[in-house]
C-alpha cells in the first residue's frame, strides 16, 4: 500500500472542512483532504500527476485525530480513480485536455464521467478506455498549428 499526504483546504486553509447541516444521524460532517503524486513514464517526456479525493468523517471523529490529519501528514492509501459511463452522484466528465480547449472523453459516443476516492485496501482503480483519441489528436494538432502561424 502507498502513501497519500494529507493537505489543508486552499480556500480556508483548514484541515477539516465542515459540510452544510448536519446528518441524517444528528452529527456534523465534514471532510479532509488526500493527494496523491506520482510520474508518469508512459510517453516521451516524464510528467508529474497529481490525484486528491476528499474522504467524509463526523467533526468529533476527526477531533478524535486531528493530531494524526494535519497539513502534509502522510498517512496509507492511495487515490483510486472510478470511471462510469453513468453519471453518478458526485462524478465529473473525464477531460482530454484544459481549460477551454478540453474535449470530452467519449466511449461508444457517450461521455465518461469519474470521481476518486481515498482506498485503504488495494482495490485497483476502474478505469475505462476513451475512443475518440482520433478526434482529440485532431483538435490538438489544429491548436499546435495554429499557434505555430501566429
Amino acid at each position: 500500500m502507498g502513501k497519500v499526504k494529507v493537505t489543508a483546504n486552499p480556500t480556508t486553509g483548514q484541515v477539516f472542512t465542515k459540510g452544510e447541516g448536519l446528518g441524517k444521524d444528528g452529527k456534523q460532517y465534514g471532510y479532509f483532504r488526500v493527494e496523491e503524486k506520482s510520474v508518469d513514464m508512459s510517453g516521451a517526456v516524464a510528467r508529474v500527476k497529481v490525484k486528491s479525493a476528499l474522504k467524509s468523517i463526523t467533526e468529533e471523529d476527526f477531533n478524535r485525530v486531528k493530531d494524526i490529519l494535519v497539513h502534509g501528514a502522510e498517512i496509507d492509501g492511495r487515490v483510486r480513480t472510478i470511471e462510469s459511463l453513468t453519471q453518478e452522484k458526485g462524478m465529473k466528465p473525464k477531460m482530454a485536455g484544459s481549460g477551454t480547449d478540453a474535449l470530452p472523453c467519449l466511449k461508444g459516443g457517450s461521455q465518461i464521467y469519474f470521481r476518486t476516492e481515498l482506498n485503504t485496501n488495494g482495490e485497483a482503480d476502474e478505469l475505462i478506455a476513451h475512443d475518440n483519441g482520433a478526434e482529440i489528436s485532431a483538435a490538438a494538432k489544429a491548436k499546435q498549428e495554429a499557434a505555430l502561424n501566429k
